[in-house]
């Protein structure tokens, strides 16, 4: 089983956030007290439980005095604060998700995180998984992570992999410093170009609408001549919360406009179009994408829960023709595997066989 969309930090499991509170409390009691500098003024905590409180009008399960006193924390109470187990909105998924940042800066933990969920994802029979991951740029944690995924390859003699996909930031001056620090580094580690898969951007999708990128990752689509321009692996289509279907179909076009390889969700093109132009457009786009190949990453649960999708997606894409693969999206606060996203993904199938990739030259990327 290979997994192709699979964000790092969505694989931790209450388990293991149990585990690294026991051996490590003293530790995160004090990281919680760092300022973060995406929310000026604020500590790590108080960043996380304002959001929290915001999305549910009540503290979160687990109190800073917990962590800070010493106190037993049940792993009940641990994975009512992270796991995201109903349908609701985007806003409370990224609450929850927050509670994870919060507590292990991708400085000091991103790496404890990779082993963890390489692990974690080994033992339930994932072969290759692609990680979303957002990289530290003040204290060398992007290199960090390609070291650990070529020698996680290494390790496993190729039987177990992983391939790394950059979350980049949405704005431009903030993706550009991080491209260039890419570039560099790809420069002296060319190595470190073996597990780079592409990139791609996260976060609430409908805040940043993609045409605003054209320029911008026109001018940064290849690090160096003479190497494989790089993949594009767009998140698009997924939510209907602030914007309508014709304005997601838009936005969908416009990212197959800036040359996405991969489209993440895109469940507006298996959404039912209400009129005339939404179905015009809905079947143009399909019909671009399956002319050029382009592949959904489709998430079964994830599209429940986040994107309020009744039935997988992957039904309606099996009966158009277009490309598709399973994939788990964040299994850790989705509480699912890639084997359980497969079996939702077969029983919208109505007996027709699951059109799952499975071999790694459909998602390239040079390997080790």
């Amino acid at each position: 089983m290979h997994d192709f969309h699979c964000h790092l930090y969505g694989c931790i499991t209450p388990k293991m956030v149990a585990s690294w509170l026991n051996q490590n409390r003293e530790l995160i009691s004090e990281t919680l007290q760092d300022k973060v500098p995406w929310a000026p003024g604020l500590t790590r905590w108080q960043w996380f439980e304002g959001e929290y409180r915001k999305a549910f009008e009540h503290a979160p399960p687990v109190s800073i005095d917990q962590i800070a006193d010493n106190q037993p924390i049940e792993l009940q109470q641990i994975a009512d604060t992270f796991l995201h187990l109903k349908p609701g909105k985007f806003a409370e998924f990224q609450a929850r998700f927050n509670f994870l940042i919060a507590l292990f800066p991708l400085s000091s933990w991103q790496t404890t995180v990779f082993d963890a969920c390489f692990a974690e994802q080994k033992d339930a029979g994932v072969e290759h998984r692609e990680y979303r991951v957002f990289l530290d740029f003040k204290k060398d944690g992007w290199e960090q992570i390609f070291a650990r995924a070529i020698a996680k390859n290494l390790e496993a003699a190729g039987e177990h992999t992983a391939s790394i996909v950059v979350s980049m930031p949405h704005n431009e001056k903030a993706y550009l410093n991080a491209y260039k620090h890419l570039k560099d580094l790809f420069a002296v580690k060319k190595d470190y170009l073996k597990v780079f898969a592409g990139f791609d951007f996260c976060m609430f999708e409908e805040s940043y609408d993609p045409r605003s990128k054209v320029k911008m990752l026109e001018a940064t689509r290849q690090f160096e001549p003479g190497l494989p321009e790089i993949q594009l692996l767009m998140h698009v289509g997924e939510t209907l919360e602030s914007i309508d279907l014709l304005e997601s179909l838009q936005r969908i076009q416009a990212t197959l406009d800036a040359g996405a390889t991969r489209l993440g969700h895109a469940c507006s093109l298996a959404r039912e179009a209400q009129t005339d132009t939404e179905q015009e457009l809905q079947q143009a786009l399909v019909y671009r994408a399956i002319k050029k190949s382009i592949v959904v990453e489709s998430c079964p649960t994830s599209n429940n829960r986040i994107a309020q999708m009744a039935i997988p997606c992957v039904g309606r894409f099996a009966q158009v023709g277009l490309p598709y693969v399973v994939c788990s999206d964040d299994p850790g606060i989705l509480a699912t595997s890639l084997r359980e996203e497969i079996e939702l993904a077969k029983g919208s199938l109505d007996g027709k066989p699951l059109a799952q990739a499975t071999a790694l030259d459909l998602f390239p990327y040079s390997g080790c």
